[in-house]
């Protein structure tokens, strides 16, 4: 077993690694040069610290690494259905925090799907812990008609940087989950919109699109008003009732108010957050 960085492998064949990877995973997570060029942008992923492993002289995984500063991110890893149960996927989480300490990273944050037990048991083995658990929600044409359209609701689109400047000064510590995190939210823009409605404000991508995502909520105000937002992402779905929306599971579930009032379900898929310190 070896590996090279992501950089070094190529954009194109790094994500053809990383599509075979998940092509049976407990979800659909499809890879293309365009998304993961997408997460290089939105996520912080560094192609020259992330490392495509080979076994055999065959490309047969992925360790995508995120950092911001002292603090980073597993991004995504995924082994080929063909080299599973060798032991890749421990190489690959032990070598990368090889390469943090190196770095001089304090600070790990990674996700796991719920259900993957046994993903979960290795980074619990390697000293990872269970920080809090991150919900999704969804909400189809038939749930829209019965909760109706609020009344005075006019959201007003806003700079996605605005939100990120709202999420910044409700979250100084940084706790907030990577992919909601302001530092990432900043580097939206178009087809992703950002919309406010009072207090409350959310980045969704292509309104036209047939599914529309949420992919942040945030605040201007001192306090998290999850009533507001609710209300926020009844106009949204009032103003495009034919569209099915879906918010990926990112999100606190403490939050989960903002969804269940507006008549969102949740999905069938939840993540655990979990984190390492790395501080001598």
């Amino acid at each position: 077993m070896e590996a090279i960085s992501a950089l070094e492998h190529g954009l194109a064949p790094t994500a053809a690694v990383l599509d075979r990877a998940f092509s049976d995973y407990f979800v659909n997570l499809p890879a293309s040069s365009a998304s993961l060029l997408s997460m290089v942008r939105h996520d912080s992923v560094d192609l020259a610290a992330s490392r495509v492993w080979f076994c055999g002289g065959q490309a047969a995984g992925v360790l995508l690494h995120a950092q911001r500063g002292w603090s980073g991110r597993l991004a995504a890893m995924g082994v080929t259905p063909e080299a599973r149960r060798r032991g890749l996927g421990a190489k690959m989480v032990t070598a990368w925090l090889d390469d943090c300490r190196a770095r001089g990273i304090h600070e790990l944050t990674l996700e796991v799907i719920g259900t993957n037990t046994a993903a979960r048991r290795l980074y619990e083995m390697l000293g990872f812990s269970t920080t809090q658990r991150l919900a999704g929600w969804r909400k189809l044409p038939t749930q829209i008609a019965k909760t109706g359209t609020p009344r005075n609701a006019e959201p007003v689109e806003i700079d996605p940087r605005a939100l990120a400047r709202f999420v910044a000064a409700q979250d100084p510590a940084g706790t907030l989950p990577w992919q909601i995190a302001a530092e990432t939210l900043a580097q939206f823009g178009r087809p992703w919109t950002a919309w406010q409605l009072a207090t409350a404000a959310v980045l969704v991508s292509d309104i036209a699109a047939p599914v529309i995502t949420v992919r942040a909520l945030g605040w201007h105000g001192a306090q998290t008003d999850l009533a507001q937002t609710a209300e926020l992402l009844r106009a949204l779905a009032a103003l495009h009732p034919a569209h099915t929306w879906r918010a990926p599971a990112i999100f606190p579930e403490t939050w989960a108010a903002a969804f269940t009032n507006s008549g969102w379900e949740p999905d069938t898929i939840d993540q655990w957050q979990m984190a390492l310190s790395l501080r001598r």
